[in-house]
């Protein structure tokens, strides 16, 4: 066994972002801490309209359309007044979303339809089901295009994966494998998980002749 001394008592280790009503993006000390950020000052911000999820690269070298990262103890200050406006994405209420590393997009990403509390922050430790819930619809919708259910539908899937993912400790696969069961149903079935799903997925339901 290797065993590692744990020395950081008292940091934060909630990976999060908020939206503050000045314009900015604040990224907290958790974030931080989980992803070493701290050199990376540099921010490429992108837009998906579709899934109404920004995305965001960190780096320590300046590139074409980086804006720069205001580092203090507490976290860091990323001004984004002009990207908001430009997607007329609300800054007038402050909220805060969990921050999550997505190997899909291959940046990090949160999703302006799960806002979150402070106090549900520690229920998401690194954001490891947020990210499981982007991953499993990634590919679920790759493999069924025709599931395309638009940004609010969606946004509705999303939460009650989020949900059932956090209280039953579901990984990707299990996600995935839950979408796909509920896209089958049919009628009756044993497993709620999987009928609140299928009403979700409705009302375009995939056929087998569209796979």
């Amino acid at each position: 066994m290797a065993f590692e001394k744990f020395e950081k008592h008292g940091e934060s280790f909630n990976s999060r972002i908020s939206i503050w009503k000045n314009g900015s993006l604040g990224v907290s000390a958790g974030a931080f801490n989980v992803y070493e950020l701290t050199d990376k000052v540099h921010v490429v911000l992108f837009y998906d309209r579709s899934s109404r999820c920004v995305g965001m690269k960190f780096s320590s070298s300046n590139e074409p359309g980086a804006v720069k990262m205001t580092v203090r103890n507490s976290g860091g200050i990323i001004p984004a007044k002009a990207f908001f406006e430009n997607y007329g994405i609300d800054y007038s209420v402050a909220r805060n979303f969990v921050l999550s590393w997505s190997e899909t997009a291959g940046m990090f990403v949160f999703d302006l339809d799960l806002p979150i509390d402070d106090e549900e922050c520690p229920e998401y430790p690194h954001a490891a089901f947020v990210a499981a819930v982007y991953e499993a619809l990634d590919r679920f919708f790759a493999i069924h295009p025709y599931a395309d259910l638009g940004s609010k539908a969606k946004a509705r899937l999303s939460r009650s994966l989020f949900s059932m993912a956090t209280h039953h400790h579901m990984g990707v696969q299990d996600i995935f494998d839950l979408l796909e069961e509920a896209r089958k149903l049919s009628g009756r079935s044993k497993n709620r998980r999987a009928l609140v799903i299928s009403k979700l997925l409705n009302p375009i339901k995939i056929s087998d002749t569209e796979e």
